[in-house]
């Protein structure tokens, strides 16, 4: 998942370079930086590029304002990769994050500001590498992230901005390298985490937090879709992220998703027709593949549903690390279709391309499942 969006959520809670007050208790910076991020998420990015400027008059060299920039570019192309055109741009902006957060440090070595802000940044670019597959730079990064989560479980109590920090290791300490075992051998330098607790404190945090409360809902729902197959639990997040900021067409997509694994077709319907118009290639191709698949499974017209599968793999080919799930959906009806015809070669070929992606558990547990039946 990418998600992508960690560093938005620590905005209450940072210092300013100047002053040495936090961001978090100065109600008129923090309604500029909430703004700034209201319209970052609901993809108007001319009123934030607007808004930002305001915020520079008032945190000119902090952190924050650098954050600002980074999410801005990202979320012009989300889910941004490190093959994206933009992110160099934002990869810029997030390393003057960790010079200016280290600068804090220097000034408050105990305070929450430059730790977090440092952990934001590191915490993206780790999730960048991994998700390309340079291990070495994700483990890099994770290590210079690691005291810095550790001294952020001494805040959770006083604050509750860090539950999400604080949430997020515990579940994912202990759920990622299951997940991906090439990292098995590394982590065991890390202290160990809980994935119930860290569920628990994901929750709270969209419940207690003040500025994080989109960023837990998001990667909430991720999880429970992704990891934990419970969409009922995710639809909850996502409802409400999807009512908060319309104009985003990424928090539509993860909406249509978990609709269609809860089985609610008429309700996607609406969704999966306007994300097939979209200009964006990365949603056009993510309409596709859910069009396709409302037809398989509930019209139960195979031959526009393979011509869709197909249109969804062809519009999303240039991606490299973009789009993968859809290319996982895309492959498991193109196999179930070609299965049901007897076309058991063409069959096992898709089966087996679902496996190499290994974007979803769920998925691979299907495709396993109909392997079983070709051999």
């Amino acid at each position: 998942m990418r998600n992508t969006f960690i560093l938005i959520l620590f905005l209450n809670c940072f210092q300013s370079l100047a002053q040495k007050v936090s961001l978090f208790d100065d109600p008129v910076k923090l309604d500029l930086v909430s703004q700034c991020g209201d319209y970052i998420y609901n993809n108007e990015f001319k009123k934030a590029d607007s808004a930002i400027l305001v915020l520079a008059n008032h945190l000119p060299d902090h952190p924050v304002l650098h954050l600002m920039r980074a999410l801005n570019i990202g979320w012009r192309e989300m889910p941004i990769s490190t093959t994206s055109e933009v992110f160099p741009a934002h990869y810029a902006e997030l390393q003057k994050v960790i010079e200016s957060a280290l600068k804090l440090q220097e000034m408050d070595p105990d305070g929450a500001d430059g730790i977090f802000f440092e952990m934001s940044a590191r915490g993206l670019l780790a999730e960048y590498y991994a998700s390309e597959g340079t291990y070495l730079k994700a483990l890099g990064e994770a290590r210079k992230m690691y005291g810095l989560v550790r001294l952020g479980f001494d805040f959770v109590d006083e604050n509750k901005e860090f539950l999400f920090s604080t949430g997020l290791y515990n579940y994912f300490r202990e759920m990622y390298p299951n997940r991906h075992p090439i990292y098995k051998p590394f982590v065991w330098v890390f202290k160990s985490g809980d994935m119930e607790t860290g569920l628990a404190q994901l929750d709270r945090a969209t419940r207690e937090a003040k500025m994080i409360k989109i960023e837990a809902s998001l990667y909430l729902s991720y999880i429970y879709l992704r990891y934990e197959n419970q969409p009922l639990k995710a639809l909850v997040y996502l409802e409400e992220l999807v009512k908060r900021y319309p104009k985003n067409n990424y928090f539509k997509s993860k909406l249509l998703e978990c609709l269609f694994v809860k089985l609610d077709y008429s309700r996607a319907f609406p969704l999966l027709t306007k994300l097939m118009k979209n200009e964006d290639p990365y949603y056009k191709m993510c309409g596709q593949v859910y069009f396709g698949l409302y037809q398989e499974k509930l019209i139960k017209d195979y031959d526009l549903s393979e011509k869709y599968y197909e249109q969804a793999l062809n519009t999303g080919k240039h991606y490299i690390d973009k789009g993968i799930y859809f290319r996982g959906l895309a492959y498991l009806g193109l196999g179930r279709i070609n299965k049901s015809r007897g076309n058991n070669e063409a069959a096992k070929i898709y089966f087996q391309n679902v496996l190499e992606i290994n974007e979803s558990d769920v998925l691979n547990q299907e495709a396993r499942e109909n392997l079983k039946g070709l051999r």
